[in-house]
């Protein structure tokens, strides 16, 4: 009983419907990955609580900048 040999089309079919088959799984695995590096990221108020806190920060920089905090060093001999 011989079988008559498959074309190139339904092979070609095949292979279409198996990467049609496997491409919603892939974007599945990369969405998961998205949201847990999302997860892992800082939130909005967590980023403003900091910036509001390097900006206090720069505030007091800039109102000692320019000031002689020493104003005489002298060295002990040893």
């Amino acid at each position: 009983m011989n079988l008559p040999r498959p074309t190139r089309s339904p092979l070609l079919l095949s292979l279409c419907l198996a990467a049609l088959t496997a491409a919603p799984g892939f974007e599945h695995y990369q969405l998961t990955q998205l949201r847990s590096s999302l997860a892992a990221t800082a939130d909005k108020s967590s980023i403003d609580a900091i910036l509001q806190r390097l900006s206090k920060i720069d505030a007091r920089l800039d109102s000692v900048d320019g000031k002689h905090l020493v104003t005489a060093y002298r060295a002990e001999p040893t």
